[in-house]
């Protein structure tokens, strides 16, 4: 004889399994972490598409955000627990449908990009997570056939998702600031309507490391020393993010 659930059951094991509830209790990391997670680092445009210039020439964002994710990805060999993966590779022209190619089985999305200002004085990072959406994430397809149940699993997760995305910044922007190369502003980490990332089934930032038209930004980034300090204060920053016992996931 067939056995049915009642829906209040299914719906409540989908939430349990959403926030985690069940997971196993594996052996920590050196960071305090029971699970390896992987991260997708996506250089800002690439191929084509330039990105902004320096001011008086030098290398064009494109080049910047490959340089620093290329060396973000070797940092984290450092941090056990992180494994950090690529979006593009060399100097390439890819759409979206290709850059989110790389979500698959991957934890965190951070997007590398940098800045610009006419008037070349705004200079420091800067951090976005994308703004509240009534759309969809592609991934979001609960097993379930009744649309109620689906419907209330979607927004379940995108809120999971977006609060993951709003402390995720939040952790950054500390670590940013922890080394001194973040601006003291009034709202440093802010939302945004940031076209692709909303539609990640996962915690997703983009990370502004720095306007190309402020000197002492440019001089930051053509130091590789001063490169490595603020690559491994973000790898910081995501360790402290996943520590984080507010954190959904």
């Amino acid at each position: 004889m067939r056995r049915v659930f009642p829906w209040g059951v299914v719906i409540l094991l989908s939430m349990a399994h959403i926030f985690g509830m069940w997971d196993g209790c594996p052996a920590a990391s050196p960071e305090g972490l029971s699970q390896r997670i992987r991260i997708v680092v996506d250089p800002g445009h690439g191929g084509r598409d330039p990105g902004v210039e320096a001011m008086g020439g030098g290398r064009p964002e494109k080049d910047w955000t490959l340089l620093l994710a290329r060396e973000l990805q070797r940092e984290a060999r450092g941090f056990p627990s992180v494994q950090v993966l690529l979006s593009r590779q060399g100097d390439e022209t890819l759409s979206w449908r290709r850059r989110k190619e790389a979500e698959r089985g991957a934890d965190l999305w951070i997007s590398l990009h940098l800045n610009a200002d006419t008037r070349g004085r705004a200079s420091g990072p800067r951090l976005f997570y994308p703004s509240e959406t009534t759309e969809g994430a592609e991934g979001l397809q609960p097993p379930e056939r009744n649309a109620d149940v689906q419907a209330i699993l979607r927004d379940l997760l995108r809120t999971r998702w977006r609060n993951d995305s709003i402390l995720l910044a939040e952790h950054l922007n500390s670590a940013l600031e922890g080394i001194g190369t973040q601006a003291r502003l009034p709202h440093p980490v802010r939302s945004a309507p940031l076209k692709g990332l909303s539609e990640l089934a996962i915690p997703a930032v983009l990370v502004e490391l720095g306007f190309l038209t402020h000197p002492q930004d440019r001089a930051r980034l053509q130091n590789p020393s001063r490169r490595r300090v603020i690559l491994r204060a973000l790898l910081q920053g995501i360790v402290e993010f996943l520590r984080d016992p507010r954190r959904s996931s």
